[in-house]
């Protein structure tokens, strides 16, 4: 991974976080999450890149992109109906710490795909 990819990786999963903070209980006067929200996104980032690492079967492909398609509309449906708690429950903390590990996840699956594809592109056109 890197240092510099390292902290770059905290940084924004931090960010997405702390955005995920504000949405979850987003009146909460109490801190009730922390470094945690970044490291989660961290662990998001390594275990896409021993993902994509170690090979694997059509059939393991298609268990991953399922999980991936329900994890997002999992997040997007809880995101849409739920109702905005008084003080931070379970399910909030959750969430707020499984959202920067999907994301993460999913950009380090995205960055990689996108980079196989322009090498394809380039050792075509050499």
């Amino acid at each position: 991974m890197g240092t510099g990819r390292f902290v770059l990786g905290y940084f924004v999963s931090g960010v997405v976080g702390a955005f995920c903070k504000t949405l979850v209980p987003p009146h909460s006067p109490e801190p009730i999450a922390g470094a945690s929200l970044a490291i989660g996104g961290i662990v998001g980032a390594y275990a896409a890149i021993r993902w994509l690492s170690q090979p694997r079967t059509g059939g393991q492909q298609l268990l991953v992109f399922v999980l991936e398609t329900v994890s997002v509309f999992c997040v997007v449906t809880w995101l849409a109906f739920r109702t905005v708690p008084a003080t931070a429950d379970r399910s909030c903390s959750v969430m707020y710490h499984f959202i920067p590990f999907l994301a993460m996840w999913l950009g380090v699956r995205m960055f990689s795909g996108g980079k196989r594809i322009i090498q394809k592109i380039y050792y075509r056109a050499a």
